[in-house]
């Protein structure tokens, strides 16, 4: 006699597949990148996206890009941060790479390159300083599953912005950008069709809200110090390059990012170190202080660059180096908060949702600049 259905006692049919409990093989997980890697590629959109906006070609950008990328491969990602010089030197040494690249005769001509390429730079230091998902240990990254996939997706999705973008009648920054994750979300759908897999351009932290701080006071008073933290660096800094363009007269030039990449990488060292351990922890305090105090260096450097020193216009700069830190990381920091009530598709979820509120952002920057 055949075995009967346990559902249904009087039923003397075999179970079908449908009766059958779902076993993993049923099942393909998603495939996601990892945090660093998804950073890396959305700050390598931002860099290109913004070198294309300046001025430079789309050749010379993809030329430079991976220039940089490779030179960093080849050396400074087998540098495994054991300890703060060493931290300091993956922090550092990227924008370097890219300052290198700058003074290269007729390779890069446009003088903010090498502020343009800091956040492409600093994707490069997040690689090389932040530990991947589930592991214990620091591991270098790896070359192909996260520096290329990462960099040829953010070339594609940067390619298809700059181009889509220039058939505008005014192309704008914040365009180019959303144009850019768009690509983005469309590839990851299509990909996922193809291989029948769903595949993610982000990583499965950026998406999940487990590691959110408790809403409370002390992480207010975090943020708060954490921004005047930032202000302080940023101002010290544009001080700094401002007394030396005035005592050196010569000084003027490439020499100046440089200055200004060590002064705020000192400086945030300095204020990261010297803080609560609270604050180097939280989301809202100074755990990526110095990021955020590199990317105000190359936003401040950019006047003395274009050898536009006047003081309105330099305290313009700082003012709106403050405000974006503020806006932004606030915006950041929150907004994953409220997504636990909203339900949105995985494909726009963590990176690109990110990147979708920074370019909204830069669109409402760009109305205020045209208006000062």
């Amino acid at each position: 006699m055949s075995r009967k259905n346990k559902t249904a006692p009087f039923d003397t049919q075999k179970k079908s597949f449908t009766d059958e409990m779902p076993t993993a093989r049923h099942v393909k997980s998603a495939r996601f990148m990892t945090t660093r890697a998804a950073v890396f590629m959305g700050f390598s959109i931002f860099s290109m996206n913004l070198e294309f906006f300046i001025g430079n070609g789309l050749p010379q950008i993809l030329l430079a890009s991976l220039a940089g990328v490779l030179v960093w491969c080849l050396t400074f990602r087998f540098i495994r941060p054991v300890n703060e010089a060493l931290t300091v030197l993956a922090f550092v040494m990227p924008p370097a790479i890219f300052w290198g690249l700058s003074l290269i005769p007729n390779f890069l001509t446009s003088p903010l390159t090498a502020p343009g390429f800091m956040p492409m730079a600093l994707g490069l230091s997040v690689m090389g300083v932040i530990k991947q998902e589930g592991k214990d240990d620091f591991h270098r990254a790896y070359i192909w599953r996260e520096v290329v996939f990462s960099f040829v997706f953010s070339a594609l999705a940067f390619v298809f912005g700059c181009l889509v973008g220039s058939l505008f009648e005014k192309p704008r920054f914040f365009s180019f950008m959303l144009l850019s994750v768009a690509f983005l979300i469309i590839a990851a759908w299509l990909i996922s069709k193809i291989i029948n897999t769903p595949l993610y351009f982000t990583s499965k932290r950026l998406t999940e809200f487990w590691d959110i701080p408790v809403a409370d006071f002390e992480e207010t008073k975090r943020f708060i110090f954490a921004r005047i933290k930032f202000a302080v660096t940023v101002f010290c800094t544009g001080v700094i390059l401002y007394i030396l363009t005035v005592r050196l007269p010569d000084f003027v030039g490439y020499t100046v990012y440089p200055a200004a990449v060590l002064v705020s990488a000192l400086f945030g060292f300095a204020m990261l170190y010297t803080g609560r351990a609270g604050e180097r922890k939280s989301f809202f305090g100074t755990k990526f202080f110095v990021f955020e105090a590199l990317l105000g260096a190359a936003f401040v450097s950019s006047p003395f660059l274009l050898l536009d020193t006047d003081l309105e216009n330099l305290g313009l700069y700082f003012f709106f180096a403050v405000s974006c830190d503020i806006f932004i990381s606030a915006l950041l920091a929150v907004i994953r908060r409220r997504q636990i009530f909203v339900a949105k598709s995985k494909y726009i979820d963590g990176m690109p949702f990110m990147l979708i509120l920074i370019s909204l952002f830069i669109m409402v920057l760009e109305a205020v600049f045209s208006i000062i």
